[in-house]
């Protein structure tokens, strides 16, 4: 068993929740948009996605005043969704 401060992959869930969310996020960001990747806890043995928002670092070229308007109407906040994000963006 790994130690409790190990890295793991994050679960198919959060995988494919965070694919689902990043899809409009993308599309706000075009050509911008350069990578994501999900950080913090959800990388740790023992996450509840239920009780934790899964963190993503969401890194872009530029994110001009433009973007970032497209990228608010993009960014739902569900509250009932069972995969919750904390994104930051770069």
């Amino acid at each position: 068993m790994a130690p409790s401060d190990s890295r793991l992959d994050p679960p198919p869930a959060v995988l494919d929740a965070a694919r689902a969310w990043l899809a409009p996020v993308r599309t706000a960001l075009s050509s911008d948009f350069l990578a994501a990747y999900v950080t913090g806890s959800a990388l740790r043995e023992g996450f509840d996605p239920r009780r934790s928002r899964v963190n993503l670092l969401v890194v872009a070229s530029e994110l001009p005043s433009d973007r970032l308007d497209a990228l608010s109407a993009a960014i739902g906040n569900d509250p009932k969704a069972l995969v919750r994000f904390e994104p930051l963006f770069l």
